[in-house]
């Protein structure tokens, strides 16, 4: 009786087991992947995003305030409640695991998002608009002063032209249209668009793969490597990819697929 009882549950851990292995063998992996300044949910991904999904990696890429047609019309903080639907979105597809990710500004927003909420991992693609630096801050300082003006003056919510920059575009100074609580969000160097403040908040066991390329612009490839310091993950890991600043996402596509896997 007692071999009886000692073969049945034996037969019961094999059965569990064997349950289990399924179960891992189909964890999938949903990645957020968001549009850089001025852009749009396609552009920049044409050929990473079809290159991700063919190896079983499934992808929302949703249009976020700051691209071409929306000119930051949701602040900084309704961005964050953006990619949590996007990520919503992914469960409901099966997704068992979510990396955050994006180009430019938004590898600067997956950054923002990950010191907030929990991810499973960080695809950090030519980071960019990093409102603390003291090159964006000179450049932004009028515009931010008179935001806060504005702000103080009850007149927060109302449209106006401030100034904006992208060392990608021509010409790469122009303006937005946008009201002055919002571009606050993104462009006052103490508020929630402050990278470096995310960078150290990161917890420090999410893996993290930065990616740059060999031609990126000099300023935003200096201070991408400082941000990277300061993440304080074990599991973080940095390589460069040739091209410059546009070209990262499709240069990027092997190196981020083999990365995603181990993530399995």
């Amino acid at each position: 009786m007692k071999f009886l009882r000692w073969s049945r549950a034996l037969a019961a851990l094999v059965l569990l087991i064997g349950a289990a292995a399924p179960l891992a063998a189909a964890e999938k992996i949903g990645l957020v992947l968001m549009h850089g300044k001025l852009s749009d949910p396609n552009a920049p991904f044409r050929f990473i995003s079809p290159y991700l999904e063919r190896e079983g990696i499934l992808i929302e890429a949703p249009e976020m305030p700051w691209s071409k047609h929306r000119e930051f019309d949701r602040s900084c903080d309704e961005a964050m409640t953006e990619i949590d639907a996007a990520v919503k979105k992914l469960r409901s597809r099966g997704a068992t695991r979510i990396v955050i990710g994006g180009h430019s500004q938004g590898a600067a927003a997956a950054l923002i998002y990950a010191a907030r909420q929990p991810a499973d991992g960080l695809l950090l693609l030519a980071l960019g608009h990093s409102p603390q630096t003291s090159v964006l801050q000179e450049r932004f300082a009028e515009s931010v002063a008179r935001a806060k003006q504005q702000t103080a003056a009850g007149k927060g919510d109302e449209k106006d032209k401030f100034d904006d920059f992208d060392a990608s575009k021509k010409p790469p100074a122009y303006t937005v249209r946008t009201t002055a609580r919002i571009y606050l969000s993104y462009f006052d160097p103490e508020g929630p668009a402050n990278t470096m403040k995310s960078a150290a908040a990161i917890p420090s066991g999410v893996p993290v793969l930065w990616v740059t390329g060999t031609n990126e612009n000099p300023g935003l490839k200096g201070y991408g490597e400082k941000l990277y310091a300061a993440i304080s993950s074990q599991a973080k890991k940095y390589i460069e990819v040739d091209g410059g600043h546009t070209d990262v996402p499709t240069a990027a596509k092997e190196a981020a697929a083999d990365w995603l896997k181990t993530l399995r």
